[in-house]
């Protein structure tokens, strides 16, 4: 406004003094310089606040602020404040102002069409809001890499981003920016092909668009479907959303979405052959785009009206626009479009007969193509540098062209056997060595079963013995030690006989009786059959019931129904067995108890083995600790347990009598 007021003084001084011509000469060049003067003086002068401001934040904000105000006409100055901001937010060490300064030189870099770096810096700024579960700003992350996705052709993950960012937009119920988000979704089904799912985001967008009022979305929405139809091949279709855009243009359109549905009209009209209606939208597009300095946009504009001017055989006019891209892109430093127009210069160049600017725009073009597609590219360069020497030495490099035809094809005939060569011994080697590792494995597995046939012989051929041994001795060891026992209650009857002699006749007949128990024992653990935890606890209420039946005490069981067959080692049964009977001895000989218990429980893969009884117990400490010491009953008790990895444990006394228990793991006294 201060701008305005000076300009009309001025003016109204010169026309007061001067003709008119003059004064008009003053409104139409002078006025617009000082403003334009007076627009950098006002950044320039935000400029100088923001680095005097004493909080880091709003100094931040300021030349953030900046950057977006200057960033599509003057790259150089916002690139230099936007790191300046940057440099700024880091040393205040404030994640939100950081994450703003990515944000905004990632918009930098996608306005100058640097999109790899762009999506570097919003990465940058995701990852912080997403730390600091600021909803909304990562809403809008998610859009802006999306964006930059599509640039670079990543069309998969360009729509995550955009579904990411619309739940976002859903839970906070932003409706204004998920109708944005949808036509962006859109827009990205479109170039997959998606063109009934995409209609359907444009829809929807729409009718929220309505209700909301907002015209130059519904505007923008308008193109989209147009875009979609065009793509789909429905032109008539296509234009009836075009007509559409033109019933709701007003002088309150937003000149970018206007420029925006010039240039797409124009695209459905060249493809129409409605060439001139196309150039003049064009036209358009490109004026309204440097109203508002949208020079990017403008860069798209140049090459499609190129290439149009190209179809209709205006080669000069199509390379002077071609140049006039190239100017704009180098200017902005889209290395993207001057790809493309030099390309376009190389081609009209050619058109033109103007063969040394053919080649050399090829090729730079060639240079800054990402990949270059090989013998395509080579021969295209070739063809415009033969063009070009013709002039001279046409015969020479003919000649030149047939040396390098042959040596090229001795080299790839030669590579082409090398290759085969190689092919072969590579297939060879992998046959020999897939020959080899079979026959390995093929004997490392004979190998195994004949040593497992082996030991299954051994242990039937052991359990064939063992079986054979405990029948011998229970035929003719049994039978003789119970014959021995019979003649010695017989002698003991005699009247005749001395006591000494007596008692000695007990003591044989006693032992002998001892010995078969024992015989019998062993015989039972000979057998494979008996050696199980089903055998153990079988053979354990066997004995127990027959050791204790003439002994004047109640005997409880308290067994589990329900008993494996699980294969033990025999001197794991061995060992416990005899502790139990040890333990019972005990009871019997010392104990004077009228209830005896045995327990035994299987959980948590082992076994628990509970005695107990209701004796006097064992007398004192000092006793326990003397049996262990000199190697009595209990002291073997315990060691058999221990042997096979047993827990033993002892509790005695006058009030509880005697308790004795006995925990192994299953694991341990598996065979």
């Amino acid at each position: 406004l201060k701008t305005f007021r000076i300009s009309y003084v001025y003016f109204k001084i010169v026309n007061s003094k001067m003709n008119k011509k003059f004064a008009i000469f003053y409104l139409l060049i002078v006025i617009p310089l000082l403003i334009f003067s007076q627009s950098n003086e006002v950044i320039d002068s935000i400029y100088l606040n923001a680095l005097n401001a004493k909080n880091d934040s709003l100094k931040v904000i300021q030349l953030n602020d900046i950057v977006w105000e200057t960033m599509f006409n003057e790259q150089g100055k916002a690139l230099k404040i936007a790191k300046e901001a940057l440099k700024i937010a880091k040393k205040s060490n404030n994640p939100y102002i950081i994450s703003d300064s990515y944000n905004t030189l990632g918009a930098y870099y996608t306005i100058i069409s640097d999109f790899y770096t762009s999506i570097k810096y919003h990465e940058k700024a995701l990852s912080i809001r997403l730390k600091l579960k600021d909803k909304l700003a990562i809403m809008k992350s998610y859009n802006n890499l999306g964006s930059a996705k599509k640039e670079i052709g990543n069309h998969q993950e360009e729509i995550d981003y955009y579904f990411k960012a619309l739940n976002i937009t859903e839970e906070l119920k932003d409706t204004i920016s998920q109708t944005k988000i949808e036509m962006n979704i859109a827009d990205a089904l479109i170039r997959q092909q998606q063109f009934e799912e995409a209609e359907k985001y444009f829809i929807h967008a729409l009718e929220l668009l309505q209700i909301l009022g907002d015209v130059n979305g519904q505007i923008s929405c308008y193109i989209g479907l147009g875009n979609l139809h065009h793509n789909t091949g429905k032109f008539n279709r296509s234009i009836e959303y075009f007509i559409k855009v033109e019933k709701l243009v007003s002088s309150n359109t937003n000149n970018y979405i206007l420029a925006k549905y010039h240039a797409n009209y124009a695209a459905l009209l060249k493809d129409i052959s409605e060439e001139n209606k196309a150039i003049k939208h064009i036209q358009e597009s490109i004026k309204l785009n440097d109203k508002i300095g949208n020079t990017n946009s403008n860069l798209v504009n140049y090459i499609n009206l190129a290439a149009i001017y190209e179809s209709q055989k205006k080669t000069l006019l199509a390379k002077k626009t071609y140049l006039n891209a190239l100017k704009i892109a180098m200017e902005t430093g889209s290395k993207q479009w001057q790809k493309q127009a030099y390309l376009g210069i190389a081609t009209t160049s050619y058109d033109l007969g103007d063969f040394k600017i053919a080649f050399d725009n090829y090729e730079k073009y060639a240079q800054l193509k990402d990949t270059l597609q090989g013998d395509e590219i080579t021969t295209a360069i070739e063809e415009l540098k033969t063009k070009y020497e013709t002039q001279k030495k046409e015969n020479e490099i003919n000649l030149l062209q047939q040396s390098d035809l042959i040596k090229t094809t001795q080299i790839k005939t030669q590579k082409a056997q090398l290759y085969t060569k190689n092919i072969l011994i590579i297939s060879s080697i992998f046959v020999i060595l897939v020959i080899v590792v079979s026959i390995y494995f093929i004997l490392q597995k004979q190998k195994s079963k004949n040593e497992l046939e082996k030991a299954l012989a051994i242990k039937v051929t052991e359990e064939t013995e063992r079986l054979r041994i405990a029948k011998d001795i229970h035929d003719d060891l049994g039978s003789g030690l119970s014959k021995i026992n019979f003649l010695s209650e017989l002698i003991v009857k005699d009247k005749n006989l001395t006591n000494e002699t007596t008692e000695n006749v007990q003591s044989i007949a006693e032992t002998s009786i001892k010995i078969v128990e024992n015989m019998r024992d062993l015989i039972w653990i000979l057998n494979p059959e008996n050696t199980t935890l089903f055998g153990l606890v079988s053979r354990i209420r066997e004995y127990s019931s027959d050791y204790l039946e003439d002994y004047p005490a109640e005997l409880t069981f308290n067994f589990p129904n329900n008993v494996s067959e699980t294969t033990i080692s025999k001197e794991s049964y061995r060992e416990i067995f005899m502790t139990i009977k040890e333990a019972l001895n005990n009871i019997v000989k010392h104990a004077k108890a009228t209830i005896i218990e045995i327990q035994i429980e299987l959980k948590n893969n082992a076994i628990e083995i509970l005695i107990k009884d209701n004796g006097i117990g064992i007398v004192s400490n000092d006793s326990i600790k003397s049996n262990f010491l000199i190697g009595n009953g209990l002291k073997n008790m315990r060691y058999r347990i221990e042997s096979i990895g047993g827990l033993f444990k002892l509790e005695s006394n006058a009030n509880i009598g005697t308790i004795i228990k006995i925990l192994i793991s299953l694991e341990k006294i598996k065979n």
